[in-house]
């Protein structure tokens, strides 16, 4: 026979299995829902393979930066085999490319950067030359703001300008400075949990960017550790409950959560979950660009015909996408060509 207690301590058994599906239930929807998508852009071969000019004989002197060198000097490898006569020679040179770029000498000139010229660097270089230089687009990738996976915070949309307020040193977008994680919104277990930010090596293409846009060029946070890579962001977010950071959006994986972020005027939007962004309304997406030295007017040279045909090949796109970066389709070519008034390389 059942007794009264024992129905009541039975209920309540069955009262605490069921709490106990609901949550699992719940977490594993959460965690489907916001399973993290890599924003892939176009990984598609959608540009022709390369064909070789019979020509292109000289010199051409590229300026990389200590980011970009390893494709440059892929992009040389792979090219000689196509152009034997051509002969590439690359230059290391800091951000501040005008002493290499830009020196008269009998050989073309471009350089490969993921920073664009500064407002100054186009005013010495039209100075000097006479014209604009050519900014041409050959791939591109984003940054993905991280957390830890047990982290709540992705309930709701980040600002930039509480972003700002965890990595900057001066608060450029005005928000207070927010050391806990109560302070965006958490309770219970992570209202007084301090927020540990991690930022990149400022050398990279992409803490270069995040101070750009995200922190208005201000400075870090002195106190902030850097990590020499998205790997290590990764890893170290991962480790941490309390971790933010930023990545390469190429890397990113299910070890860590994307952040859903919104500008300070909430004219865009950026969703980690989309496969697919409007490349206007995301503006922590970044470009490698191609820098050429050419006059309006007259044809490209050969050597340069070479390179930029290159570039906009499909053996020279895999050598991007191999290192993790997005292709550009051909709408990007077609828009970055015709600005300029260059015939199809």
């Amino acid at each position: 026979m059942i007794t009264d207690g024992l129905k009541k301590k039975l209920a309540q058994v069955c009262l605490g299995l069921g709490l106990l599906l609901a949550y699992s239930y719940q977490a594993f929807a959460t965690k489907n829902m916001l399973e993290p998508q890599i924003y892939q852009g176009t990984r598609q071969k959608v540009l022709a393979p390369y064909e070789s000019l019979p020509d292109a004989f000289g010199n051409i002197e590229l300026a990389v930066t200590d980011t970009s060198f390893p494709i440059a000097e892929r992009f040389a490898k792979s090219l000689q085999k196509y152009q034997p006569g051509l002969n590439i020679n690359l230059r290391s040179a800091p951000l501040t490319v005008l002493e290499h770029l830009w020196r008269k000498e009998p050989v073309s000139h471009a350089a490969l950067l993921f920073t664009p010229m500064s407002k100054q660097e186009t005013i010495d270089f039209t100075k000097t030359r006479g014209y604009q230089p050519t900014m041409l687009r050959i791939a591109s990738d984003a940054i993905t703001v991280i957390v830890n996976w047990h982290n709540p915070i992705s309930h709701r949309e980040v600002l930039l300008a509480e972003l700002d307020a965890i990595f900057s040193e001066k608060k450029i977008r005005g928000h207070s400075r927010i050391h806990s994680w109560g302070q965006l919104g958490l309770t219970t277990f992570w209202q007084k949990r301090p927020v540990e930010a991690v930022a990149q090596v400022s050398n990279q293409s992409v803490s270069g960017h995040f101070r750009r846009v995200v922190l208005e060029n201000s400075d870090y946070r002195r106190d902030i550790p850097y990590l020499d890579s998205s790997a290590q962001v990764i890893r170290r977010v991962s480790e941490s409950v309390s971790a933010i950071g930023y990545i390469r959006s190429s890397q990113l994986n299910k070890t860590v959560k994307a952040l859903t972020l919104t500008g300070r005027d909430e004219k865009y939007y950026i969703n980690p979950t989309m496969s697919k962004i409007p490349i206007t309304e995301d503006p922590l997406e970044f470009w490698l660009y191609l820098y050429l030295d050419h006059k309006p007017g007259f044809p490209l040279a050969m050597t340069m015909r070479a390179l930029l045909r290159f570039c906009y090949s499909q053996e020279g796109q895999d050598i991007l996408s191999d290192a993790g970066y997005m292709r550009v389709n051909k709408r990007i070519v077609t828009e970055d060509i015709n600005k300029y008034g260059h015939a199809w390389p």
